[in-house]
């Protein structure tokens, strides 16, 4: 299916951050967490989960070789 996008800014937003022994993926936009994970069904403007950060098993070794350097 197509890609559920407006103007890309959410996509844009994506920042990273690293710590000691991991890293840290967020977005700061105020919709970001709604679109990630959906709202509770009980709310009247309810919202199913549309993921935008997530990765595959094929990303990993990828993401290992960028921590290690």
């Amino acid at each position: 299916g197509m890609i559920l996008q407006k103007s890309g800014d959410l996509k844009r937003s994506v920042q990273y951050r690293l710590l000691a022994n991991n890293v840290e993926i967020y977005s700061d936009m105020r919709y970001a967490a709604i679109h990630q994970f959906g709202s509770r069904p009980s709310n009247p403007r309810f919202v199913a989960a549309r993921p935008f950060m997530m990765w595959q098993d094929e990303d990993v070794g990828k993401i290992q070789r960028v921590l290690a350097n």
